[in-house]
């Protein structure tokens, strides 16, 4: 029996990460990590094989896993996923006891914690962004990250190069701890690389108790 939690973490996975194939049949995750996908198979129960994929021939080795279930994709697609969702993925129904772990899925998917040093006071700064092709997901995302942690975010549309921009959503260093200590909590399932990041985020000082608007206190 899959746990509800680890159902999520992989939809987030599968909303940032995966797929659904065009035969409505069968369900694919990509990672660069393959005791990543090592995990994903673990938590889901399944005995799939773990195969290798390039996008060119210059490009690394990333690992990916097909499952197939006609029952998994009904209810993604009940929840809102489609085929080729990468440009026209919007609002998913997750409920609000889900998002943290639905939201651990999509950091470990397509997000990063990134760290720095600020040039001018010397200080560590955080942030956590999660990117996206699809404009409609990103202003879903946003509102529901800030809806469900009282907390405030900023959207941005950078150019690529393609045809297409890609979307960021973003948290800063107090909004960010809020977030991360909900979603990686002891015991739940993550990419060790993100789950260990996390963590030092969560450790890391805070210069100030508040700032503008962005959080009104954190704890």
């Amino acid at each position: 029996m899959v746990r509800p939690a680890d159902l999520w973490y992989v939809v987030g996975l599968i909303a940032t990460d995966g797929c659904i194939s065009r035969d409505g049949r069968h369900v694919d995750i990509t990672s660069a990590d393959r005791q990543h996908l090592e995990t994903v198979r673990r938590i889901l129960g399944l005995k799939i094989a773990i195969g290798k994929k390039r996008n060119g021939p210059r490009t690394s080795v990333s690992y990916h896993i097909q499952i197939g279930s006609r029952d998994l994709v009904r209810f993604l697609t009940a929840i809102g996923l489609t085929p080729r969702k990468s440009l026209t993925i919007g609002p998913l129904d997750v409920p609000d006891d889900a998002f943290s772990d639905f939201l651990r899925g999509a950091i470990d998917g397509d997000g990063s914690i990134r760290t720095w040093i600020h040039p001018g006071n010397g200080i560590h700064q955080w942030a956590l962004k999660i990117s996206t092709a699809s404009p409609g997901f990103a202003v879903w995302l946003r509102s529901r990250i800030e809806d469900c942690f009282h907390v405030k975010g900023a959207l941005h549309c950078r150019a690529t190069g393609l045809k297409r921009p890609l979307y960021e959503v973003k948290f800063g260093k107090l909004a960010m701890k809020i977030i991360l200590r909900a979603c990686y909590y002891p015991g739940s399932a993550a990419l060790e690389r993100k789950r260990d990041l996390a963590l030092e985020g969560l450790r890391s000082l805070n210069k100030h108790r508040w700032y503008r608007d962005v959080i009104p206190r954190l704890e």
